[in-house]
């Protein structure tokens, strides 16, 4: 009985090999599909250039934009590190005003301020603003 389960799990891939066209349109399949793919993202995708002047502003654009997602990633870590310092420094508050509770003072002073201020939504406007005058530059 296992031997013919076997046999009949093999007989669709001996079924391909056995009708040639079947397994040439396999090989070629999958270059072609490829080499499409890549001619699309070649001509479909790309601006045309029509000068060297053209050329010269396209680079100048992306390296403007480059130094936008620079300015961005700079930005961004800033915020991260601000954010760990406030809460570091609402954890030590924290912690000294249950001490002040504990020790029986009624006018300790409560630590109330947010940590939460949305600096990489900042970040981002500044970079789109950033990427738009590159583009305004450039084109």
């Amino acid at each position: 009985m296992r031997e013919a389960q076997s046999t009949r799990s093999l007989k669709p891939a001996t079924e391909a090999a056995t009708v040639p066209w079947l397994a040439l349109a396999h090989r070629v399949a999958g270059p072609m599909a490829a080499a499409s793919v890549l001619l699309l993202a070649l001509v479909g995708c790309t601006q045309s250039i029509r000068s060297p002047e053209d050329l010269v502003r396209q680079v100048q654009e992306i390296g403007c934009i480059s130094r936008c997602q620079e300015t961005k990633d700079r930005c961004d870590s800033d915020a991260r590190f601000d954010y760990a310092q406030c809460q570091a420094g609402y954890s030590t508050s924290k912690r000294d005003y249950r001490w002040c509770l504990a020790a029986g003072n009624r006018q300790c002073g409560y630590p109330w301020w947010s940590c939460s201020e949305n600096r990489y939504g900042y970040c981002s406007n500044r970079y789109w603003e950033c990427h738009s005058a590159c583009r305004r530059v450039g084109g």
